[in-house]
């Protein structure tokens, strides 16, 4: 087999081919099952992309050494041959996916899924493309541009009639003169949209919310607002440098995971308020 025989693709994967964008509603199933064919395709990009960045080196070898023995035509077929090993890496390089980002989604189904309300489909919409890339800019000045990507929307019903979107963003800073890049960390954010007949009318402060918000080392709260029946929860997890994709999209999880517990514990805390009001 050749490094490029290419087995027949799943149509989610022909369909992120075209666009490194992912996007469906759906049961959790379903959603798990497209992701493991990503996990899949992305194995076998990085198996393809090494081969091709080996020979790459070894056809740049070869046509030195030629050129170096004055083989002028072996060396003129060397490089017609490195140009076009270089043309294959960059080429498998552009679907070599971030590991986390579908690592990641396949714990918060996992996450919401315990609790989820079957009959509602389930929304994730993920990116798979890079973070500097001009829609991606926020804010630019004299100095730096700043980008922000929001690669992770997951939405749905829960069990007990509360709607949930839990968002992810990366931010990246460059510096215009240098080009240098720093990593800035994430965003995280989740808001609850709960049912008034289970929850009642919530009678909680932001800053009584704030407080009851417990978040993993790194991970800080920037905002909890209560507007209407929706909590809003956004917090920052600093920039993680060294990580593997597996511990980063843990990482990712853990602050997730975190931003759920404290929200129902907000609800659990301004249901009981309220009911003391009441009596």
């Amino acid at each position: 087999m050749t490094a490029d025989t290419a087995k027949p693709e799943a149509p989610s994967v022909a369909a992120l081919k075209k666009t490194l964008l992912y996007e469906r509603s759906t049961d959790i199933s379903s959603l798990v099952g497209d992701l493991r064919e990503f996990s899949r395709f992305d194995k076998v990009v990085e198996s393809r992309q090494k081969f091709w960045v080996i020979l790459t080196i070894i056809v740049l070898i070869a046509s030195i050494t030629c050129l170096a023995m004055n083989l002028s035509y072996a060396a003129a077929l060397g490089f017609a041959a490195l140009f076009f090993s270089v043309y294959k890496a960059t080429s498998w390089a552009r679907f070599n996916l971030a590991n986390e980002r579908y690592l990641l989604a396949e714990q918060l189904l996992e996450l919401f899924g315990r609790d989820l309300d079957e009959s509602v489909p389930v929304s994730l919409r993920l990116h798979f493309d890079k973070v500097i890339k001009k829609e991606n800019v926020i804010k630019a000045d004299g100095l730096r541009t700043r980008y922000k990507h929001n690669w992770l929307t997951l939405s749905g019903r829960l069990i007990d009639g509360s709607k949930f979107s839990c968002r992810v963003a990366e931010m990246v800073h460059v510096k215009r003169r240098k080009g240098k890049v720093k990593a800035k960390g994430y965003a995280l954010s989740l808001s609850l949209s709960f049912s008034r007949k289970r929850w009642g009318e919530l009678k909680c402060t932001n800053e009584r919310s704030g407080s009851l918000i417990k978040l993993p080392a790194q991970t800080y709260l920037k905002s909890c607002k209560i507007r209407g029946n929706v909590l809003h929860m956004n917090a920052k997890l600093e920039a993680q440098f060294g990580k593997k994709a597996p511990q980063l999209a843990e990482i990712l999880s853990q602050g997730i995971t975190m931003l759920l517990l404290s929200g129902y514990e907000i609800l659990h805390s301004g249901q009981s308020r309220s009911e003391s009001s009441a009596s």
